[in-house]
């Protein structure tokens, strides 16, 4: 398998705040962040940028577009897929 990936634990609130805020500063900024209260549902956020691989989807066309050559069965560029199998909305299913 081929994936480019780092974990970084952070122990206290004000260290992810900080790494939070260097982060946002790079491209395609993402983070999911749990709001749920209860300690063993809710202990976990993510967040990375700058991804090799983005996927969006808009009803029956979805576009990948690879940003860089991090695998060797994934040429760098922007594909477009039209199907009407192909759902990331969740409506017609």
């Amino acid at each position: 398998m081929h994936t480019a990936c780092a974990v970084q634990p952070v122990s206290q609130a004000r260290d992810w705040r900080e790494w939070i805020e260097n982060l946002r500063e790079a491209p395609l900024f993402w983070w999911l962040d749990s709001a749920e209260v209860n300690p063993r549902l809710g202990r976990y956020s993510f967040a990375g940028a700058d991804p090799y691989l983005v996927v969006r989807g808009f009803g029956d066309r979805t576009e990948v577009e690879v940003r860089r050559a991090v695998r060797p069965d994934l040429e760098p560029g922007k594909r477009v897929l039209r199907d009407p199998d192909i759902r990331l909305s969740g409506r017609g299913t």
